[in-house]
């Protein structure tokens, strides 16, 4: 089966105490599911980070989210 190309990831997060009123970023994990992905459909992921309300950061290719990541060539 072919991977179906991702162009882009909303991150965000609510919380039941506190409005959360500014960008939220993704976890360790998540990121290097991201560059995964990124990597098998060869193209930049667009990601996505708002909190509940407020503005919304963009990062166009995980790369300008993450400049240093863990590439599957170094395994």
């Amino acid at each position: 089966m072919r991977p179906i190309p991702v162009a882009s990831a909303p991150v965000t997060a609510h919380s039941a105490t506190k409005k959360i009123d500014e960008p939220v970023a993704p976890c360790g994990a998540c990121r290097q599911v991201m560059v995964e992905v990124e990597q098998q459909s060869k193209q930049p992921l667009r990601v996505l980070c708002q909190g509940e309300t407020g503005p919304v950061m963009v990062f166009d290719g995980i790369e300008s989210l993450m400049p240093f990541i863990f590439l599957d060539k170094f395994l």
